[in-house]
């Protein structure tokens, strides 16, 4: 178990730990999400390379009327984050799919007020430089970017 912005995650290998950086993405998120006028409080939204579920599912934990649909390529991936939304008891609100950013369609997932993400960004050239307990642990398909720039999943979103 990790503990990660107030909630117990099951954490498993390949599958990438969620960091402090995330939380302040998250913490940002949230404080951005409370100030919206117009956001009706069943807003849902899409978590693009969710691996743990950290993100949504923070997201979720604070916006109780929110729903959320997960993506990500790793089947592992999947089956952790929706290991994680039973465990934190919002497994009702969350779905996650294995697939791609170019295979969604709207018909699978359905339409978002936002889309939430930490893709991965790290050019293959770098890779060999991170620290040993990322390079070696980590799926590398949740940090390499792949492109030469490592923004192939950013520009796609």
């Amino acid at each position: 178990e990790w503990d990660w912005y107030d909630l117990k995650l099951i954490m498993r290998p390949p599958v990438l730990i969620p960091r402090p950086e995330t939380e302040e993405l998250v913490e940002r998120i949230v404080k951005w999400l409370k100030n919206l006028q117009n956001l009706p409080k069943s807003f849902g939204f899409l978590d693009i390379g969710t691996g743990t579920g950290a993100i949504g599912l923070a997201l979720l934990n604070a916006f109780p009327e929110a729903h959320c649909v997960g993506c990500d390529i790793s089947s592992e991936a999947v089956k952790l984050s929706l290991e994680n939304a039973a465990k934190v008891g919002v497994e009702n609100r969350y779905k996650c799919l294995e697939s791609s950013i170019e295979s969604l369609s709207s018909s699978d997932v359905g339409k978002f007020h936002l889309i939430v993400s930490n893709p991965p960004y790290i050019p293959p050239k770098d890779m060999e430089g991170l620290d040993s307990d990322v390079k070696d642990y980590e799926d590398w398909r949740a940090l390499c970017g792949v492109s030469d720039d490592g923004l192939e999943v950013i520009n796609q979103i």
